[in-house]
Parts: C-alpha cells; sequence; structure tokens
C-alpha cells in the first residue's frame, strides 16, 4: 500500500513538471497575435563573409510588446545558429550589454520568429523603447563538433538605425605606395557618426592603423600640428571593409564640407611615432581641391635652378589654400627658405614671412606652411591683389636664388619690346620690357659684360637718336647701374621716371625711333656714352 502511494506521488509530480515544461513551451511559442501598429526593417549590412546576408524586422503588438522575424541567406547545413540583440553598435568590437536572446535559426530555412517580452534580468521590453536604443543584432555560428563560435553577421538596429544621404572622400596614396579606396561617411538616428572605410593597396599580411586627424592636411608631409581626434578601427589586408563609429565627434555631414581634416592611413609598426610610417590619406571636405588654382613660374637668372608655385583652393563650402612647390635641379641635401615679400623682388623689403623645406622624392613639394595664415589670406582673389613675391634662398635669406613675383606684380609674358645692344666684338646684349599685371613695366638687361673700373649705365634717354656719341639728351630714364666688370650682367628693374614714378606699359608702348632711344655708358673721368640702338 505504502509503495502505491509512492508510485501515484512520483508519477503525479512527473504529469506536473511536465505540464509545467510544456506550459513554458507553449508561451514562448503560441503567444495571442495581436493586431500589429507599426513595424520596422533594419538589413544586417555587416557579414564576416559575403555570402551571408540578412534583414530583421520588428512588429509592435497591441500590447506595446514586440514580434521580431529575422530572415538569413547564406547559412551551411549541419552548423547551429543563434541570434542575439545587445547594446552598442555594430562599429563596436569591444563587446556589449545582453539585452535578449532572439533563439536558434534552422539553416534549412534561415527563418526566425520570436517574441520578445523582457530582458535577461526578466525586465519588461516593449517597442518603443527599443526601437530608440542604440542596440545591434548578432548572429553566431557554432560548429556541434567543437562548440566554438564563431560571428557571421550583425547589424544595426534601433536609433543606430542609419538615415539617408551620405559623404565620401577618396584616399590618395603618399610615396611609391599604390592606396585607393574611399571612405564614406552616414548619420545615424541617433546623431553619431558612421563611417565605412574601402581601402585597396594593402599586402595580405599587412595590418594599418586608420585615424580621424583635424588640421591643415591635404599634403603628403604630416606634422605635429595635426591633432589626431580618433582613431578608427584597424584595416588589414585581407579584409575587404572596415566599419567605425565616431560618436558625436562630427556635428553632422553638412559640416564636412568646411572640416579641415583627413583619414590617415599609418603602417601598424612599432618604430616612429605617431607621424611616421604614413601610406596614404583622404582629405575631408575642407581640404578638397575645387579646381581653381594659380600658377607662378619660379627661376633663378642662370636659368638654372626652375620651379613652380601654385596656390590651389581647397574646401568645399569655405575654401582655404594649400601651397605647393614643384621644384627642379634643387638639391636634396640642402634646407631652402621660401619667402613671401611684401613689395616685389626688386625693391626693399618691406615685409616677410618665411617657411623652410627640403626637397623630396615626390615631383612637388606640398609646404604645409605658416605663410598663408600669417598674411591672413583665404582666397585666390586675395593674391590676384597682391602687391608681393617670392623668394627662395639658402641660409635664411642669405644666398638668394630665385623668385617670383606674384598677384598685381606678376610679370605677363603676352607682350614684349627687345631692344638689342651691340658693339661687335666685345660687347653683345639686350634689354627685354615687359608688363606687369598692375600695368607697370619692367626690363631684363643681358650684356655679356660691363667695363671695368667704371660706373656702368643704361638708360632710356629722349628725342631721336643723335649723330655722333658726344651728343646727349635728356635722360628719361636711368635702367641700370653697376660697378664694374661683373662678367656676365644681367639685370632685372623696375621702370621709374627720374621724378620716381612707375613708366606704365602703355607709355613704354608709345616709345619709338622718332622720340626716345637706349644708351649704354660709363663713368671715368667723364660721362662717355658707349652703345646707342633705337626702339
Amino acid at each position: 500500500m505504502k509503495n502505491t502511494a509512492i508510485f501515484l506521488s512520483n508519477t503525479l509530480l512527473i504529469l506536473i513538471l511536465a505540464g509545467s515544461c510544456q506550459l513554458k513551451e507553449f508561451k514562448e511559442k503560441v503567444v495571442p497575435q495581436s493586431p500589429t501598429s507599426g513595424s520596422v526593417d533594419y538589413p544586417l549590412l555587416y557579414p564576416t563573409s559575403p555570402e551571408f546576408d540578412g534583414t530583421l524586422r520588428f512588429e509592435k503588438l497591441a500590447d506595446g510588446t514586440i514580434k521580431s522575424n529575422l530572415k538569413l541567406t547564406g547559412l551551411k547545413s549541419g552548423r547551429r545558429y543563434f541570434a542575439k540583440i545587445t547594446s552598442s553598435n555594430a562599429a563596436d568590437f569591444s563587446g556589449g550589454k545582453s539585452i535578449a536572446d532572439l533563439g536558434e535559426i534552422k539553416p534549412e530555412n534561415g527563418v526566425l520568429e520570436s517574441w520578445i517580452h523582457e530582458d535577461y534580468v526578466n525586465k519588461p521590453i516593449f517597442f518603443d523603447s527599443l526601437v530608440n536604443a542604440d542596440a545591434r543584432i548578432v548572429v553566431e555560428e557554432i560548429d556541434p563538433l567543437t562548440g566554438i563560435k564563431v560571428e557571421v553577421i550583425r547589424g544595426d538596429i534601433g536609433s543606430n538605425l542609419l538615415l539617408e544621404g551620405n559623404k565620401i572622400y577618396d584616399f590618395e596614396s603618399i610615396g611609391a605606395n599604390q592606396i585607393t579606396g574611399n571612405i564614406e561617411f552616414r548619420t545615424r538616428k541617433n546623431g553619431n557618426t558612421f563611417v565605412t572605410t574601402k581601402i585597396q593597396g594593402i599586402s595580405n599580411e599587412s595590418n594599418v592603423e586608420l585615424s580621424l586627424f583635424f588640421g591643415d592636411a591635404s599634403i603628403d608631409k604630416f606634422t605635429r600640428g595635426d591633432r589626431r581626434e580618433k582613431a578608427l578601427n584597424n584595416y588589414s589586408g585581407n579584409q575587404k571593409v572596415v566599419y567605425s563609429d565616431l560618436g558625436k565627434l562630427i556635428p553632422s555631414l553638412s559640416s564636412l564640407d568646411s572640416l579641415k581634416g583627413f583619414i590617415g592611413i599609418k603602417a601598424n609598426k612599432q618604430e616612429g611615432d605617431l607621424f611616421t610610417n604614413f601610406l596614404g590619406f583622404a582629405n575631408l571636405g575642407g581640404n578638397i581641391k575645387t579646381g581653381r588654382n594659380l600658377s607662378y613660374s619660379i627661376i633663378d637668372d642662370s636659368d638654372t635652378l626652375r620651379g613652380k608655385l601654385i596656390f590651389e583652393e581647397v574646401g568645399v563650402s569655405f575654401p582655404g589654400l594649400v601651397m605647393i612647390f614643384e621644384p627642379k635641379n634643387f638639391s636634396k641635401t640642402k634646407n631652402y627658405f621660401l619667402y613671401f615679400i611684401k613689395g616685389n623682388s626688386f625693391e626693399k623689403v618691406l615685409e616677410v614671412s618665411f617657411s623652410s623645406f627640403k626637397i623630396n622624392d615626390s615631383s612637388s613639394l606640398k609646404i604645409k606652411n605658416p605663410l598663408l595664415e600669417n598674411l591672413k589670406t583665404k582666397t585666390l582673389d586675395e593674391i590676384k591683389n597682391w602687391n608681393a613675391s617670392v623668394l627662395i634662398a639658402e641660409a635664411e635669406f642669405n644666398n638668394k636664388l630665385a623668385k617670383t613675383d606674384i598677384g598685381q606684380n606678376e610679370i605677363l609674358n603676352s607682350d614684349s619690346l627687345v631692344v638689342n645692344l651691340s658693339s661687335p666684338p666685345t660687347y653683345e646684349g639686350k634689354i627685354i620690357f615687359k608688363q606687369r599685371k598692375s600695368g607697370e613695366s619692367i626690363c631684363k638687361v643681358t650684356l655679356n659684360e660691363g667695363i671695368n673700373g667704371t660706373t656702368n649705365f643704361i638708360s632710356i634717354r629722349q628725342g631721336p637718336q643723335p649723330s655722333t656719341l658726344e651728343d646727349t639728351t635728356a635722360r628719361l630714364v636711368d635702367i641700370s647701374t653697376w660697378e664694374g666688370n661683373i662678367g656676365k650682367v644681367r639685370q632685372k628693374q623696375n621702370l621709374k621716371n627720374n621724378a620716381g614714378n612707375p613708366i606704365l606699359w602703355s607709355e613704354l608702348k608709345t616709345y619709338s625711333t622718332s622720340n626716345a632711344y637706349v644708351e649704354y655708358g660709363y663713368l671715368g673721368d667723364y660721362y662717355l656714352p658707349f652703345i646707342r640702338s633705337n626702339f
């Protein structure tokens, strides 16, 4: 009798437990189908392998809870897949707080329906709160033999949802590197900035660091003046895409149009510091070239050292300037100084700003300089109106090497006057007159040699050329004066009359054989004209 009672008691306990389990399973699987009153779809954009793809839909039920519908493709037969929702975003690989398990997805159909009522600590979860939470969905694959978990795909949900609109910037290589690709910026619903980086040209065994820098960095020479604001997720050569979240570091997509910054690609090496081992960069909006520029040729008197000075306009919304110097025949072992001079290159220096540089192996040296900032110049139109020149020298303003006039001082090549100075067989030369952009005139004197032991003069004289050397007429302009035989004479001179006023190109063009001529003479015990030539 006693044994019968124990049997009945155990049987009843088993039935109760079995009923309890069935009830729990029923509650999880057979939730009353309340009418939906809203839904939102999330694409799973971040697979670890291209064969995986998926979408997640949240439907709001009448009681405010959530029905989820997960659809996946690319699942492998014989593997088990589980989905869960965690805090943070899909670009964060540092973990996240678990919110809810969605359950197991069968590879046979790749569909999982589940109902979300509460989180891991039995706290209720409602549709309106989850679609506004910083959250993500993560799907993991589990090998049934080893039990090893491998993530296969993830996606942003809730307030991490990406909004319409983007900004894309291309990468440029530095040196001999072959970097290509781009970086895309998008805004999340929560205001954070999401970044997608695509890079080609990194070897499979290499790792690189990606960082956002603020500063005037549309150059291939990074300096410590560029401030690193954010390290992005690292990139290895066997990856196709890297995702990062910048938080609220950038106020909006539109602010990128004027942001002076760049994304730097740096080799992940132990040696060197933050600003060495750069492979490439992508300029942001404030540093992007607009296609407008000004170009000036730099040349020395011997026609040996040459170069081109380019002012490149950058910035989508608020233009700024970058100065580029393309050198030719300059030494790679010397240190040079580039000066901005207020006034033209033939006059007394009134105001100077300068920057030092060395020639590198690239065809152009993009000089990050305080020059433009010191002169408070922001636009090409300002440079066009400058009364200035640029000088290149060694040893800080000593040993002047080459120069050019810019702005209103620019020398135009569209028109010129040439006067020959010849007294064979000893003296051969010429004077070339040209016009400045401002309308003033300059001349360049080339003479194979001067007369030793005397003061040499070149001047423009009024009236027709006299019949004898002794006859002199009034001097309109003293073009150039120098002492003694200095070998090959090459003089550039602004043209001013003897009252000190500039001679305009329009006036110079009126000179003819009937009213003016050029005279070269020297002063020993007395002044002697030596060569005369008509215009």
